[in-house]
């Protein structure tokens, strides 16, 4: 059975998790290496799990990464409720899916209390 592929994965927004907002955006990029497909992000949180979108145009990345498979395409939203536990933890989970094999890879960021 082939190794599950390296997934590279980075959070642009929020800069900073603990604003006052009720509904958190979540921005970045994640692709993996060897040119496997994402096939689905989401974040999970004490209170559910929302899905996100995934493909978007990243030039960026791709210049960063000598335009790698799948790096081109690799930006990722997601609107997530605030967790009405805080702090809340936040777990990101990408997924790519191929013939041979699903890989994982998962993130945890902890959601503060607000700022005022």
């Amino acid at each position: 059975m082939p190794s599950a592929p390296e997934i590279l994965f980075h959070i642009d927004e929020p800069i900073r998790w603990d604003n006052p907002v009720p509904l958190i955006l979540a921005r970045g990029w994640c692709f993996a290496r060897g040119g496997v497909p994402v096939t689905h992000i989401r974040a999970i949180t004490d209170d559910g799990a929302w899905d996100g979108v995934h493909g978007l145009p990243r030039p960026d990345v791709a210049a960063a990464f000598d335009h790698a498979p799948g790096s081109a395409e690799s930006g990722w939203t997601l609107r997530i409720p605030r967790p009405e536990t805080i702090p809340g933890r936040i777990v990101f989970e990408v997924w790519l899916e191929n013939e041979q094999s699903i890989a994982i890879r998962e993130v945890t960021v902890t959601a503060p209390h607000p700022s005022s």
